[in-house]
């Protein structure tokens, strides 16, 4: 029997019901196994999963059109809000509550309103996890374990996640989980020619819109921050390739950050307040927004420059999947979400722990 996506998940979760009750109300020392559920097909047009996109979508249409809402977490609650207002448009707490720390970036499966985002469960490597939260009840469940970020395909087909390997649970490896086909791939990820992990600064990625490739950022290597790879291809010399103007590879800062690309091939990332390798401070967060060519790292234009002496910092950058609208967050205790608009901060909300758009319709 082909059972819709929708209901596979809302199955794994009430399965995983008592296992994440027993890491966040009782510390488990280390994680029991997760029970894997049967590999779901992926949504098709006529399915009720892509009837649910269809129903949440802002213009009901086929095509995508530029989102409207975005999709935040608060700690307590995983809340819908509206871009142009902030207002909460739904809002479901989560369930059982999360009491580990929360990574902010976090993703968003539209046809199954269900959220991912990284949560620590504990000090081992398998408790750093990746979970899957139902937009609609708040239950979650754990989607992946040994794993730091996520990422869904445009198409919803595929998961992506950084992944943590090794006895010193190295962050080096970028995995892939096809729901269509029930497969698992990973890759190292290295730095050009070195020969050894980028380290535990490899820190976002994001699909390419073409859903075969995801780009790739790092703190540390010796190259600009930027790496695309790329899913069709195995591991090699070239594969991640570097993107941009080499860095200095024992400075953790002065590299662009949360690099997402645009249908039309450019990059959008966070630009630091300077270079490393000029004598910077350490700064792990960026200050202006930039647009690149994907494959030289040229700066095509800014969206947003802030002079560094009032610059806001901003820790998180999200780029709606039709590629005009942007949002960042940031500001004191970086926890303010805001749009950028006319080369503007425009304040959506504050005490918000990650944020991302939900993908228009």
């Amino acid at each position: 029997m082909v059972v819709p996506r929708f209901m596979w998940v809302k199955a794994r979760l009430s399965a995983l019901a008592a296992i994440a009750a027993c890491l966040v109300a009782t510390g488990c020392s280390s994680s029991p196994a997760v029970p894997r559920a049967a590999t779901p097909p992926h949504a098709t047009s006529g399915s009720p999963a892509a009837s649910a996109r269809t129903s949440r979508s802002p213009s009901g249409g086929g095509s995508v059109s530029p989102s409207t809402e975005l999709v935040a977490i608060t700690g307590d609650d995983v809340e819908l809000l509206s871009a142009s207002t902030g207002a909460v448009l739904e809002s479901a707490a989560i369930t059982p509550p999360l009491t580990a720390p929360i990574g902010e970036q976090i993703a968003v499966d539209a046809p199954l309103n269900t959220v991912y985002l990284a949560a620590s469960l504990g000090s081992s490597c398998s408790s750093q996890v990746v979970i899957a939260v139902d937009l609609d009840s708040g239950a979650w469940g754990v989607a992946a374990e040994s794993a730091l970020a996520a990422a869904v395909s445009p198409d919803g087909s595929q998961l992506a996640y950084i992944g943590v390997s090794g006895a010193s649970c190295s962050v080096d490896t970028v995995t892939v989980e096809n729901f269509t086909s029930g497969t698992r791939h990973s890759w190292p990820v290295t730095g050009p020619g070195q020969g050894v992990p980028a380290g535990p600064e490899l820190t976002t990625l994001n699909w390419a819109p073409d859903g075969r490739h995801l780009v790739l950022g790092s703190l540390r290597g010796d190259f600009s921050g930027i790496q695309i790879l790329d899913t069709d291809q195995p591991a090699g010399a070239d594969n991640p390739v570097d993107v941009g103007p080499a860095g200095e590879d024992s400075s953790p800062d002065g590299r662009y950050s949360d690099p997402a690309m645009r249908p039309d091939g450019s990059i959008v990332a966070l630009e630091p307040y300077c270079w490393g390798g000029m004598g910077c401070p350490v700064q792990l967060y960026g200050t202006s927004v930039v647009v690149l060519v994907a494959d030289t790292g040229g700066v095509i234009s800014s969206i947003l420059v802030q002079p560094g002496d009032t610059a806001v910092g901003i820790t998180g950058l999200f780029v709606d999947p039709t590629g005009t609208r942007v949002a960042v967050q940031g500001g004191p205790g970086g926890t303010a979400l805001y749009e950028v608009s006319s080369g503007t901060l425009h304040l959506i909300a504050d005490g918000i722990l990650g944020a991302t758009w939900f993908p228009g319709g």
